[in-house]
């Protein structure tokens, strides 16, 4: 498979460096410096944010600037290479096709590589100087690009982990970096760690994986964009059950709380809907199709839509019991209280494809 690194916080730390560059910059415009704390608080922001964020009174114009003395900088005093850095790089570059996108401005990228001699190991590489993108976007279309399929985000910050969800890969923490991040598909803390992670990613199927496969078989869907991804729940145990469920054909329909779309500002779904089911892990398990969706109150499920659900004993005092504890959870983070009088969206679908007929399909 192939690796997409982030670059500040995760290869390197050029915080001190470009500090002192940017402080003098601000001075000489006669703006307040700022501290390391203030820099690292926006690591992984596109330049145009941070400079908002640091001089929210400065002109944007004041940004080349900053540019040209930060790479002035970097040439003569560098940055701090994390430790196995180099090494880890060669060795991956041995069987993986490796990549860096970032928040930075044209030249930095290319300014590390040239620094440490490492351009030879990496394939390509794109950055929001180019693209003008938010990361998750930039991601997509380094991707497109150079034909990637199966890929994961390695990365330090909120801002890395929502990327890499909006381009539908699996994240790896780097927890030596510098931002702090709850939820992800593994962590590490030495560059060389990533290594172990990318033997068991090799195993899954992601989404864009099972979905070429899919068109390969169904060439009529070529033209339609990569379908939404989820699991189910808000744990492995769960989340990984009820895919299972679903693959087998057990579980034939979802619900959720109708109210939820509108305070998300979330499109409800609508028949002949696609999605990819996964489990908790990210490992694409099933295409599925919407065939009915309705919208019915919580108090009106009937043992017939609580079975079809395929969940625990398919029993309807089962099903109100489990959907009862997570819509109020839910509901919770809206201050809100659950009611069963309330509406859900109730989705009756059919499943089109599954891991298991991938000719290589492999499972954890």
């Amino acid at each position: 498979m192939d690796i997409i690194f982030d670059l500040d916080g995760t290869l390197w730390d050029s915080s001190e460096t470009v500090l002192r560059a940017w402080n003098e910059v601000f001075e000489k415009n006669n703006l307040p410096i700022i501290s390391k704390d203030d820099l690292e608080g926006v690591m992984g922001l596109d330049m145009s944010d941070i400079l908002k964020q640091l001089q929210p009174s400065a002109n944007e114009n004041i940004l080349d600037e900053m540019t040209e003395y930060e790479y002035r900088y970097l040439k003569k005093y560098k940055g701090k290479l994390y430790k196995n850095m180099i090494n880890t790089i060669k060795n991956l570059s041995k069987e993986h096709r490796l990549f860096i996108v970032s928040n930075c401005d044209v030249g930095y990228i290319d300014l590390f590589l040239e620094l440490n001699e490492l351009k030879e190991y990496f394939t390509d590489y794109l950055c929001w100087g180019d693209t003008k993108t938010p990361k998750g976007e930039t991601i997509k279309t380094l991707m497109d690009k150079n034909n990637i399929v199966k890929t994961c985000y390695v990365g330090d910050t909120l801002g890395d982990k929502n990327a890499a969800d909006y381009a539908e890969i699996p994240f790896i923490y780097t927890r030596y970096g510098f931002g702090e991040v709850e939820e992800y598909n593994y962590y590490i803390d030495t560059i060389r760690d990533v290594e172990n992670h990318i033997k068991n990613l090799e195993h899954i199927i992601t989404p864009q994986e099972l979905w070429g496969k899919f068109i390969d078989k169904n060439p009529k869907y070529k033209n339609v964009e990569l379908p939404e991804s989820y699991y189910f729940c808000d744990n492995k145990k769960d989340a990984d059950n009820l895919a299972e469920l679903v693959k087998i054909g057990v579980k034939t329909a979802t619900s959720s709380l109708y109210c939820l779309y509108e305070l998300e500002q979330e499109k409800l779904p609508k028949s002949d809907d696609l999605a990819i089911i996964t489990d908790f892990e990210g490992n694409a398990v099933a295409i599925i199709s919407n065939s009915k969706v309705e919208i019915i109150k919580f108090s009106e499920v009937t043992e017939e839509l609580a079975s079809r659900e395929g969940e625990g004993d398919k029993s309807l005092q089962y099903w109100r019991k489990v959907h009862i504890d997570i819509f109020t959870k839910w509901l919770k983070e809206f201050n809100m209280d659950f009611d069963e009088s309330m509406e859900i969206v109730y989705e009756n679908f059919e499943v089109l494809f599954t891991g298991d007929e991938l000719l290589w399909g492999f499972r954890k």
